[in-house]
């Protein structure tokens, strides 16, 4: 039987089983061998540089029972083997259970960002509402993202600079939709700090939307 010590990994060779493990790090590793037998944990150290084994077995005790931990002590202090064959499929699926733990594969999306800049493009009525379902599904929730959104209260509180600024980051048909519903007070703030000529062409705009 091939000596397990033996089997040092190149970190320059093709992708293997080996090189996937060696290159983990040892928070995965142990990670990944807390679910694994005494005897399957004893080989794969066994298949890892001297340093990373010494730091992987330091770490991976505290996650034992002690019977486990000494099993692991036997193991490695008496020496353990495996079939050759046996030890490639034992390679391999430790190798795809640390790319399971560290390849991107699920897409992300949401989140409170996600769903506040969402928000922001709503009126009124609608914006009302996603509030109201997110309040009845989870309160905590709801403060979270009303805190994140920026509504037509905090318009009011800006100052002319900051309204002329934001006007100048927001699209005018986006606006334009939102004012809609806007209260008046708003919908002022907004229009005064704006050209005779551009004001007029956003009421325009509003009313046409409005009849929609």
């Amino acid at each position: 039987m091939e000596d397990i010590e033996q089997k040092e990994v190149d970190p320059q060779a093709a992708e293997t089983p080996y090189t996937v493990i060696a290159a983990c790090s040892n928070e995965i590793m142990v990670k990944v061998l807390e679910a694994e037998s005494p005897h399957t944990a004893a080989l794969i150290i066994g298949c890892l540089p001297l340093e990373k084994k010494a730091a992987v077995f330091e770490q991976l005790l505290p996650h034992w029972s002690e019977d486990r931990q000494k099993m692991l002590m036997m193991e490695l202090t008496l020496g353990t083997s495996e079939l050759a064959v046996c030890m490639e499929l034992i390679a391999a699926d430790i190798a795809e259970k640390i790319k399971r733990l560290t390849e991107k594969r699920y897409i992300h999306i949401g989140g409170i960002d996600f769903i506040s800049k969402t928000i922001n493009l709503m009126d009124i009525p609608s914006r009302n509402a996603v509030f109201s379902l997110l309040k009845d599904a989870n309160e905590k929730l709801y403060e979270n993202v009303k805190a994140d959104t920026f509504t037509f209260d905090d318009i009011v509180r800006l100052s002319d600079l900051a309204i002329q600024k934001m006007m100048r980051e927001t699209d005018a048909v986006q606006l334009s939709r939102a004012l809609v519903t806007a209260p008046a007070d708003v919908k002022h703030k907004i229009l005064q700090n704006m050209s005779k000529r551009a004001a007029a062409m956003l009421e325009e705009e509003i009313e046409s939307i409005g009849h929609l």
